[in-house]
């Protein structure tokens, strides 16, 4: 029994919620007013017009969030419930707010098919009003709860009378009532061999049935098919929108949910004409529109995301079907080193590179038995790695270029690179701390901090398409595409295709800070920091430096360098090289990172039971929860040996402006 058809009153609500009683619930309600608590705005539509969004304020937009999470709890144990009926099968149809589920999920059903309907629900949340919200959870058989609770989530999740497009928990109550419509069509899709599936408002179907061959036989199995289907619709509290409704063949253009799935899965090439369009409007002129309107910088990120997230997609079912469906010898042809087969086995690389747990393994050569890929795989050297990340189409590249100039060219701030992902969490934390010292780097406005840095993220997306480990290994590979020069210990080995290794560097490394100042007659925006930790030979920095010959850094002399040079250890153009300063009662004096620095002067606490180790442990914390920790606690840390790292980043900041 799932936990809202055990509850009672409207306190045991609130305790589900999360609240101590229903205090809150009814000042929201009843003494502030749910009405009051939204702001309304309108976004263009793709087929143009406008669509109303009315996006809840905080107060009442924390409780939406509260009641969504519980009715997603109930729904899917509701359905672990109803599995174990071995004749239960849990259905995949609706793909719109639901987990590991989305418009690529729910186009990929529909590909490949001889006919693809369309047919779209009129005013869909419109549909959804206060009555027909609160008598589903009053008489469906999943949760039946008492009237006065009903209610109260009928009052919580509706605005004006209706569910409003822009709640965090109408998503969760459209699906829940629409499930109810699904299962009726299913039966209808099941009579006329219709595959169906529903992305909110957007009903697909698809068949393999040739319709042509008996056209007055077809035209008429349509036409009862539609009459069935609007029959069922309408009785089930919706309306079709016939401007909407489209029968495509395969010969015409047929799309679901704004994607193209004639063959595969695919996005408009208007879409992505457009994009590299805005793209390079902004490398020109440092702005661009979308819709007649101008453009940001994390409009054209997401959209430059969803064309590498439907070509990522594809690669999948391509490894998916030929690398782990099919025997081991035909595995290896595709996955060989045979020239002829390299067209072919792209896809199969490109996968295996995305998967951030992959690519270690192509990093490090070590046995992956979760994988269970064969020998081929794990023997492939370094030159061979490279190869295959120089096999990106058109589109990564285009992704990649823009990335490089979102990051270290058009940037809107500084851009720091860390050997560490918790590393900007320490300095951000100095930086709280210490702000009235450093008005460059940080600001505080109406009790809120504003940074005036930035640091790189290490995501999966951007190890992929640069082709950058994580870690201190990491900053040669960045600084290659800062550089034309190619290192002298770079492809010593054997290439496994005709073209020259210098040729195929390029393609993977282009310079791309020669490129934009070329387009654009402009430097970059700010400057790049490189920090590193001071550590001695054998370290990312010293093996940096062997690897950067342009930046002329004497590895002779590094030790000296980087003890009384630390701040500046190198410079070149817009990219500054520094180190964490030494510390004499760290390490002896000989090496530091960013935790040396706070616990020169601090006690870590304990923890859960738990002391701090940088390793980690069984009876300790690491650097992640630690980090953590000191951002959110920072008051209560002394920095005073950040100031020399802080000033250094201010001055290599002011030295480049």
């Amino acid at each position: 029994m799932n936990k809202l058809k055990q509850l009672e009153t409207k306190d045991n609500f609130a305790s589900l919620l999360g609240f101590k009683n229903s205090k809150y619930i009814n000042y929201i309600l009843y003494s502030v007013g749910t009405d009051h608590l939204y702001k309304t705005f309108s976004i263009p539509k793709k087929n143009g017009g406008e669509r109303i969004i009315h996006a809840p304020k905080e107060k009442l937009k924390r409780l939406q969030r509260k009641l969504a999470a519980v009715l997603w709890d109930c729904y899917v144990e509701s359905l672990e419930i109803k599995s174990k009926n071995k004749k239960f099968k849990i259905p995949a149809i609706s793909h719109a707010f639901e987990k590991d589920k989305s418009i690529i999920t729910n186009a990929q059903i529909h590909r490949n098919k001889k006919y693809v309907l369309n047919v779209d629900l009129k005013d869909y949340f419109d549909s959804f009003n206060f009555g027909r919200v609160r008598g589903f959870f009053l008489k469906d058989a999943t949760f039946k709860v008492p009237e006065e609770i009903a209610t109260v989530i009928a009052q919580i999740a509706c605005y004006k009378g209706k569910l409003p497009q822009g709640a965090p928990s109408s998503p969760i109550i459209t699906n829940l009532i629409a499930n109810i419509l699904d299962y009726r069509i299913v039966k209808i899709a099941k009579k006329y061999r219709f595959s169906y599936t529903r992305y909110a408002d957007d009903m697909t179907f698809s068949t393999n049935r040739d319709l042509s061959s008996n056209k007055s036989r077809a035209s008429k199995e349509l036409q009862h098919f539609m009459e069935e289907l609007e029959n069922v619709i309408t009785s089930s509290g919706f309306k079709i929108n016939p401007k909407k409704t489209r029968l495509s063949d395969e010969t015409q253009r047929q799309e679901v949910t704004g994607l193209i799935v004639n063959k595969k899965v695919g996005v408009k090439r208007e879409y992505i004409k457009n994009t590299r369009a805005m793209a390079f409007k902004l490398y020109k002129d440092e702005k661009f529109e979308i819709d007649g309107k101008q453009g940001t910088m994390e409009q054209l990120t997401g959209r430059f995301a969803f064309i590498l997230q439907i070509s990522q997609y594809n690669n999948y079912l391509l490894y998916k079907k030929s690398l782990v469906e099919n025997n081991f010898e035909y595995q290896k042809n595709l996955l060989g080193r045979n020239s002829s087969k390299k067209s072919a086995s792209k896809y199969y690389w490109k996968y295996i590179f995305y998967n951030r747990d992959l690519r270690k393994e192509l990093f490090y050569n070590k046995q992956h038995k979760k994988y269970s890929l064969p020998q081929e795989f794990y023997s492939i050297n370094e030159a061979e790695k490279e190869t295959y990340m120089s096999l990106f189409d058109s589109r990564e590249k285009e992704y990649k270029k823009f990335l490089f100039y979102k990051y270290f060219f058009g940037n809107d701030k500084p851009m720091i690179v860390t050997e560490g992902k918790t590393d900007s969490k320490y300095i951000k934390a100095a930086l709280k701390k210490l702000y009235k010292r450093y008005p460059e780097l940080i600001e505080k406005i109406n009790g809120k901090f504003i940074f005036k840095i930035d640091f790189l993220k290490h995501s999966n997306t951007a190890e992929y398409l640069f082709y950058v480990p994580e870690g201190g290994e990491g900053f040669k590979y960045w600084y290659n595409y800062f550089s034309s020069k190619i290192p002298s210990n770079i492809f010593k080995q054997e290439f496994p295709i005709k073209d020259l290794g210098q040729d195929i560097y390029h393609k993977i490394y282009p310079n791309y800070i020669e490129y934009f100042q070329t387009l654009t007659s402009r430097k970059p925006n700010h400057p790049t920091i490189f920090l590193f930790d001071n550590e001695p030979v054998g370290s990312p920095l010293y093996e940096f430096a062997n690897h950067a010959s342009e930046l002329q850094i004497d590895t002779n002399t590094l030790n000296q360098i980087r003890g009384s040079n630390f701040y500046r250890i190198s410079k070149r153009n817009s990219l500054y090289v520094m180190a964490i300063p030494l510390i004499s009662n760290m390490n002896n004096g000989k090496s530091s990172d960013i935790e040396d620095l706070l616990l020169a002067c601090n006690q870590p606490p304990v923890l859960n039971g738990k002391t701090f180790s940088k390793g980690g442990g069984s009876n300790h914390y690491g650097k992640e929860i630690f980090s953590k920790y000191v951002l959110k606690n920072y008051k209560q840390f002394d920095f005073m040996e950040y100031i020399p790292l802080l000033d250094g980043i201010r001055d290599n900041i002011l030295d480049y402006k």
